[in-house]
């Protein structure tokens, strides 16, 4: 079975109107503040293949490919100047995913991700009246930023006993980004580029005990791993006088989670406590 998908699509100005609405000396701010119109065009295809094979069952591969298109339009009021930030983003990925059913009801689960992404970003000060047009400071760095990230993961689903469901799961991240910076004199930072190499391993599993034909038992132990993106390292953004410079020395977040539940079937499964 092949699917194909298209779609692209767009919006009017959205206006910020939080912004709009701020005051100054019994004076609105700002005269215009709209994000510009969304694009987007998306483009995927899927295969997907039902056959038992040593290897798999049912396996499914997608391959995708996105442009994306957001703007900033601001000027303050009374101003001859219109400053415009314009993000572009392409982004490509492909997934694979295998569905193995085995011996006693175990079923198991893998497949990996591929996904690629290009940032550009620019911004200029547009003078209304003159027509004069200056560099201004983008949102994301002026030099441009990818990012890379690849994963591969396992899950093992098992029923154990009569009463017991044993869920496994495992899965390795890895991520590369690099943001550059080209000199132009707006301001200064301490380094021209920020570089990201980093991945981890995530895993959890879980238990299910079925008391009753209306009482279970559930627990789960889990890991998660979140890589900072563009958006975290690199973005540049001016805030009531202030302006947030990027951070080459983040790094990854993980979280250690646990968790116990119990659920009881009521009237004949039309209540669940």
């Amino acid at each position: 079975i092949i699917n194909s998908n298209f779609q692209l699509s767009t919006s009017s100005n959205i206006p910020r109107f939080d912004n709009l609405n701020d005051y100054r000396n019994d004076e609105p701010r700002w005269a215009e503040w709209n994000y510009g119109p969304q694009k987007r065009t998306l483009f995927s295809i899927n295969a997907q293949q039902k056959q038992k094979t040593r290897y798999y069952d049912a396996l499914s591969m997608t391959a995708t490919y996105q442009a994306l298109e957001e703007s900033r339009f601001k000027r303050q009021l009374y101003s001859e100047v219109r400053n415009a930030q314009v993000e572009k983003v392409k982004v490509f990925s492909f997934n694979l995913d295998f569905i193995k059913h085995l011996e006693n009801q175990a079923q198991l689960n893998y497949g990996l991700d591929l996904v690629f992404n290009d940032v550009r970003s620019s911004a200029s000060d547009r003078n209304l009246v003159t027509r004069e047009i200056n560099d201004a400071i983008t949102r994301y760095p002026n030099g441009g930023s990818s990012m890379n990230t690849f994963g591969a993961y396992l899950t093992y689903k098992k029923d154990i006993r009569e009463n017991f469901r044993l869920d496994l799961g495992a899965r390795y991240s890895h991520a590369v980004l690099a943001s550059n910076y080209d000199e132009n004199g707006l301001f200064d930072l301490p380094f021209d580029n920020i570089e990201f190499n980093n991945g981890a391993f995530t895993g959890s599993a879980g238990l299910v005990y079925k008391a009753s034909d209306t009482w279970r038992i559930n627990a789960v132990l889990a890991t998660a791993y979140r890589i900072p993106n563009v958006d975290d390292f690199a973005k540049v953004r001016e805030n009531g006088g202030f302006v947030i410079i990027p951070n080459d020395e983040l790094k990854p977040e993980y979280v250690y989670s646990g968790e116990l539940s119990t659920s009881k079937d009521l009237l004949n499964e039309k209540v669940q406590l």
